[in-house]
């Protein structure tokens, strides 16, 4: 298995849908002990686990500014996307980018523990609940 530092845009999207979207007040994320009440600190959260599996997979790297330089781009972009912009994703182009997302960040042993893992478990959720048909289907009402 391999593990990389996924692309600026793939954290910058996700960040800003489960911001834009007020996910992070719900479900998994909603237990107040979260660093993330700001879309910066939402991107944050995202890039460092990251860079964490891949530390964690390679050993560290001792490059700390590349890492702050990878947040702050993250950040940059995240800052680009707008809510409209957002809405026309469509959801299957979402998912895919969740998935690539967590297996990228998965490496670390408490990665499902993670502050990252409940962003990207809300979206997933936020993004069931969008499929054509979700509401009038049956199980659980």
């Amino acid at each position: 298995m391999s593990c990389y530092l996924v692309d600026e845009k793939t954290i910058a999207m996700i960040a800003a849908y489960a911001f834009h979207n007020d996910l992070l007040n719900y479900g998994c994320c909603y237990d107040n002990k979260h660093n993330y009440s700001t879309l910066a600190e939402t991107v944050s959260v995202l890039a460092r686990a990251n860079i964490d599996s891949v530390n964690h997979r390679y050993g560290d790297n001792d490059d700390t500014q590349a890492d702050l330089d990878y947040i702050a781009e993250c950040i940059d972009q995240a800052e680009k996307f707008v809510f409209h912009h957002l809405q026309q994703i469509p959801h299957v182009d979402l998912a895919k980018t969740l998935n690539c997302y967590s297996y990228q960040a998965c490496e670390p042993d408490d990665y499902f523990d993670s502050d990252a893992f409940n962003i990207i478990t809300v979206c997933r959720e936020q993004i069931l609940r969008k499929l054509p048909g979700y509401e009038n289907a049956s199980g659980w009402r």
